[in-house]
């Protein structure tokens, strides 16, 4: 991100996943601001949405906004060692990846 940072500066919104779901209402409408468009209660309530969703996460997206994902990386990170020795923890204080 901090490529696109340097290139975008304010253009970009960063917002880490752990605040989203922690607090939906906040966050919604900072995101809603940020955009230009009108915030609407519908933004923190995904799984009352009766769209038709055509992608691999239809199951997801009709479930309430919740925090049980937080942290779930860790279930697999043997599996992904490999591509964790390879990050740069510079970039990535906020995680604990011992």
């Amino acid at each position: 991100m901090s490529h696109w940072d340097k290139l975008f500066g304010n253009r970009i919104l960063t917002m880490p996943y752990e605040d989203l779901v922690a607090d939906p209402l906040t966050h919604s409408q900072r995101f809603a601001e940020f955009c230009g468009i009108e915030w609407c209660q519908s933004m923190v309530h995904p799984e009352k949405n009766t769209r038709q969703v055509r992608t691999a996460s239809v199951d997801q997206v009709r479930n309430k906004i919740s925090t049980k994902s937080i942290g779930r990386w860790r279930e697999v990170a043997d599996q992904i060692k490999p591509m964790l020795d390879g990050f740069d923890l510079e970039l990535w204080p906020e995680y604990d990846f011992s």
